[in-house]
């Protein structure tokens, strides 16, 4: 996962479309790397810093940002569950009512 700090570093960019696909890349590490099983320990440490970050883009102006990174929280959450808030669940409960209609 020798891309996390780089994308660490684009969830604090100015550019909307720089925290959207950082975070919506974030969501895919996690999912692809959750899925083969790699080590926990070490997926961890390298994905510890991006849980505040992705926190904080819970309030960002750009719906998609906020998107993407409730999708990366989600995706973070079995890794991190102390520090996910619960607020995912509900916007989880968001989309699937949206996509049932």
């Amino acid at each position: 996962m020798e891309d996390v700090p780089e994308l660490v570093d684009y969830l604090d960019s100015d550019y909307f479309l720089d925290r959207e696909l950082a975070a919506r890349q974030l969501s895919y590490l996690v999912h692809r790397h959750r899925s083969q099983r790699r080590e926990a320990q070490q997926l961890r440490q390298q994905l510890e810093p991006t849980v505040p970050r992705l926190e904080r883009l819970r309030q960002d102006p750009s719906p998609a940002v906020r998107d993407a990174a409730e999708t990366a929280l989600g995706e973070l959450s079995p890794l991190f569950p102390e520090r996910v808030s619960d607020s995912n669940d509900d916007h989880k409960r968001s989309f699937d009512s949206k996509t049932d209609q």
